[in-house]
């Protein structure tokens, strides 16, 4: 509801947009507008607005934030704009959570809403010429999960009718990790990626090297092995690579000779990128 009567020409110089300061800085963040409206002065000197909306983002981790735009937008640009107000209160459920007098901009400051599902009052009033403006805005913010990744690599690994080697992979962490496997030529091209593979926390996988190869149609038999992974939340990733040699007995029956184990050198975790995050679907 809108007490004061807006006039076609203003709500057309009008658009609600969120400037740099409404946006988090310091991590990639989630926003959604709970709240917005533009408070437009009429011929009285005055203007206001009185709304209710619900709650629709909630959780530990979101910050709710009224944002104020008096004036034009921090870019500029040839949009036309309805000239700054003079002053602007503005009331959330009953709690005076902005009164500004005299010039000021764009302006931020943190509030709370009720619990999800409930509603929220807000009136917000201005004062100064006629067809002046302000947009008023209440954002829900919640950080994104960043992607996090990294790789283990065995430099050098040879299969063979007498050898195989077994790559064991242990999530190290709580949360989900997705990994691939990926064999190298000698000369440093791929030979293949393996499908993601999900990985729950604290679990423990192990895959056969030469299983691998002919899953992927290769016929890879020495190389490096790099094990690439990734994960939303707290993880790490250790690999070990176990080589199994074998040899006929007197009765020509395969026996285990040796078993060696080398732990992988580890390279992360880290944030990932856009592209390489899209090559591990989070489940």
């Amino acid at each position: 509801m809108q007490s004061s009567r807006l006039s076609v020409l203003a709500l057309s110089c009008l658009s609600f947009g969120l400037s740099a300061a409404a946006q988090e800085a310091d991590l990639p963040s989630q926003t959604r507008v709970q709240f917005h409206a533009p408070v437009v002065v009429d011929g009285s000197g005055q203007g206001q607005v009185a709304a209710s909306f619900p709650t629709t983002v909630a959780g530990e981790d979101v910050r709710y934030f009224l944002v104020v735009e008096n004036g034009c937008g921090p870019s500029g640009g040839s949009t036309p704009c309805a000239p700054p107000v003079d002053s602007l209160s503005v009331t959330l459920n009953q709690n005076v959570v902005f009164d500004e007098q005299g010039p000021f901009g764009h302006e931020r400051r943190p509030v709370a809403l009720n619990p999800l599902g409930a509603g929220n009052d807000i009136v917000a009033t201005a004062t100064g010429a006629p067809g002046s403006a302000v947009r008023v805005a209440v954002l829900a913010v919640r950080p994104l999960p960043v992607v996090i990744g990294g790789r283990s690599i065995l430099p050098f690994a040879a299969i063979s009718g007498n050898v195989r080697i077994a790559m064991v992979v242990h999530n190290a962490g709580p949360a989900n990790v997705v990994f691939r496997l990926e064999l190298f030529n000698l000369d440093g091209s791929s030979a293949g990626l393996t499908d993601p593979h999900v990985l729950p926390g604290h679990a423990t996988a192990s895959l056969d090297l030469a299983t691998i190869a002919g899953a992927l149609g290769s016929s890879w038999t020495r190389g490096s092995v790099h094990v690439r992974w990734a994960a939303r939340g707290h993880a790490r990733l250790s690999s070990v690579a176990r080589e199994l040699r074998t040899a006929p007995d007197a009765a020509g029956v395969l026996r285990i000779i040796g078993v060696q184990e080398l732990a992988l050198d580890d390279w992360g975790p880290h944030p990932l990128g856009p592209a390489e995050a899209a090559l591990f679907p989070m489940p």
